[in-house]
């Protein structure tokens, strides 16, 4: 292309005689891949209908028509790649190696829907592997469960594959059994404490990593911090939040990583009997469930923003979607979504949208789902209770 230029501006210095022949050649073939407009019967390169010029250097060229027979795309006869058949060819081989190295989680995942049950673990029993009632459920960053296995008097730890990898069983103390125990609710911080709460001893028991009782909180001698904790989850500053249905608070408790012991303690007060408690890593944004009484007062889901102002009420207006019977397991992702474990007339899981009207994603295959917890790829963690089991979903 370079040398042909260099031969124009050649001819163009003394554009007569056999330099002009010469130099409308050259200028045809520089011109013409672009100039190229088919039709049915013929390849014709169109002149405009008054003729224009283009500049070269220090010439002006006239466009010229020029016609080729159908199939034939170039002067000299040659035929491009589409009338050859080797374009074809190609895009189907790309396609073919695209196709090839799509990763089948990618095409497992487009084919998911909103509440497709992704994985299913556990069954009955006192084994290693096994769940009895299993309640709170807690998720950290990169995936690992920590669960509450209720029946069992234990907290049973996951990997990311869902083996069991750990079990936390504290030993009894005060000659109490372990079965006159009733755990609650569970989250882990990002220094390996374990918060634990207890509806029986009223109590929130502290843990190692490694499962070593650090530290207890309430009690039924003792009111001074809890009188009945129910729900417990980790805030954006790595503190533990507590609901307390007796006392209508949420506690923040930050706690020495060594040694579990109390360092700094927030409590807000002016709930209508919390219960379980959840709040976003990433945002800050808290959500608390209130349990309605026989008073009339009705249940809810509260969302607050973190400097614990309420900026949203849900499940009481069915104008925004589904309205709560009982609810019991909650999270919210870093959209703003809330999604509620709710036992209506049926057993379901309702997504409440930052934007828009709320919606049961899951409506089936649930009996008493008591803990929610978030994943990440839009997976969602339910501890299916009467079904003695973990199910995990889709639910974006």
């Amino acid at each position: 292309m370079s040398q042909l230029k260099e031969q124009i501006h050649m001819w163009g210095r003394c554009p007569s005689g056999p330099n002009k022949s010469q130099l409308l050649r050259g200028v045809r073939e520089l011109i013409q891949p672009w100039e190229i407009s088919l039709s049915l019967k013929k390849v014709t390169f169109h002149p405009n209908s008054q003729p224009s010029t283009i500049p070269f250097g220090e010439i002006n060229v006239q466009e010229h028509s020029l016609s080729f027979p159908v199939g034939v795309c170039g002067p000299q006869g040659q035929k491009c790649a589409i009338h050859t058949g080797e374009m074809a060819h190609e895009n189907r081989r790309r396609r073919e190696r695209a196709d090839s190295g799509l990763p089948k989680v990618e095409e497992e995942r487009r084919t998911l829907k909103v509440g497709h049950l992704v994985k299913k673990f556990g069954k009955q029993g006192s084994g290693r592997t096994d769940f009895t009632l299993p309640s709170g459920v807690h998720a950290t960053p990169q995936g690992q469960l920590f669960v509450v296995d209720c029946g069992n008097v234990r907290v049973q730890v996951t990997d990311l594959q869902r083996n069991v990898v750990q079990q936390v069983a504290p030993p009894a103390c005060d000659g109490t059994s372990r079965h006159c125990r009733n755990f609650f609710d569970v989250a882990a911080n990002s220094k390996g404490l374990i918060a634990l709460t207890c509806a029986a001893e009223r109590a929130l028991l502290v843990f190692n990593r490694h499962g070593r009782l650090l530290q207890t909180y309430g009690g039924s001698g003792s009111q001074q911090d809890f009188e009945a904790p129910r729900g417990v989850t980790l805030t954006r500053l790595d503190d533990f939040l507590v609901a307390d249905i007796r006392r209508g608070t949420l506690t923040a408790l930050k706690l020495d990583p060594k040694t579990g012991a109390k360092m700094e303690r927030t409590v807000v007060t002016g709930f209508h009997r919390p219960y379980l408690v959840a709040a976003c890593l990433t945002t800050g944004l808290m959500v608390v469930s209130e349990r309605g009484n026989e008073t009339g007062r009705a249940p809810c889901i509260r969302v607050l923003e973190p400097g614990w102002n309420t900026i949203r009420i849900l499940g009481v207006c069915s104008g925004m979607g589904p309205v709560l019977t009982s609810p019991w397991g909650i999270c919210i992702d870093t959209d703003g979504d809330v999604l509620v474990a709710d036992w209506g007339k049926q057993h379901c899981v309702v997504l409440y949208p930052a934007v828009g009207v709320g919606r049961s994603i899951i409506t089936q295959g649930l009996s008493s789902p008591r803990g929610l917890a978030l994943l990440p790829e839009g997976h969602l963690v339910v501890s299916d209770s009467m079904n003695h089991c973990i199910k995990i979903y889709r639910y974006k």
